[in-house]
């Protein structure tokens, strides 16, 4: 039949056996989207979980995880950090949406709910695989805890404010003038209010510790920290908070 085929026509005439068919190039998934398509075909990660590479932002942010909350008072405010694992939607009697969220972290989850208020500035955020912080107050009884949000904001975004200071750690040996250049010139194209210090290790003398000047404010935004971490080779950025 016109159009067909058979297993036969992918047999050469010395029926040595099919030719592998050219597949195309085509770039390997980055670490979030490896992650979604997990979550979206079996329900659960594997290789990961998007609060992994947040580690460091999520302890500086004062949160609690899902097992020490089991411990929080009720009516204490608390500070948590997660994905929306789960959203069930519901309208209320006068008509408002609601959400009732299910918080996942690397330890478990929790029940988030998110009233009307709450709900209108948090719905955007709610949908994928974003590392949200979630303030809120404990809502303690015989039959567990939940919390009722307050604020929900992204991860990324509630650092990004708190952030006073970029440090950035750097090993003197193999810091080229070329380098130096460089990172004026990314720290250049991000003007904003954070400081940034230089923390500048030689092997055998310790640490030296160089504040750059005023002009090289920069905004603490993850397109920053990944360039620089990026020009080095390897994470060497560390953002403080205030309080820290």
């Amino acid at each position: 039949d016109a159009g067909q085929g058979s297993i036969f026509d992918l047999m050469g005439n010395g029926g040595s056996g099919p030719t592998a068919p050219e597949l195309p190039g085509v770039p390997p998934w980055g670490e979030a989207d490896r992650l979604s398509y997990e979550k979206e075909a079996i329900g659960f990660y594997i290789t990961g979980h998007p609060l992994s590479d947040h580690q460091a932002e999520i302890k500086r942010l004062g949160t609690l995880d899902t097992v020490a909350l089991k411990a929080a008072s009720d009516g204490m405010s608390v500070t948590l950090a997660g994905v929306a694992a789960k959203v069930k939607q519901k309208v209320t009697k006068k008509g408002d949406r609601m959400a009732f969220v299910d918080l996942e972290d690397l330890k478990g989850t929790v029940e988030v709910i998110c009233f009307p208020d709450c709900f209108a500035k948090a719905e955007e955020h709610l949908n994928g695989d974003e590392p949200l912080l979630v303030k809120g107050v404990v809502d303690k009884d015989e039959r567990g805890v939940k919390v009722k949000a307050t604020s929900v904001e992204p991860l990324s975004t509630a650092a990004q404010t708190r952030t006073t200071r970029l440090r950035l750690r750097l090993e003197a040996p193999g810091l080229t003038r070329e380098k130096l250049v460089l990172l004026r010139q990314t720290l250049d194209k991000h003007p904003g209010a954070c400081r940034v210090s230089l923390h500048l290790r030689v092997p055998g003398k310790g640490e030296a510790v160089l504040m750059l000047p005023g002009q090289y404010r920069v905004a603490a935004e993850p397109a920053l920290i990944d360039s620089v971490n990026q020009l080095f080779g390897h994470p060497v950025v560390e953002p403080v908070l205030a309080g820290d």
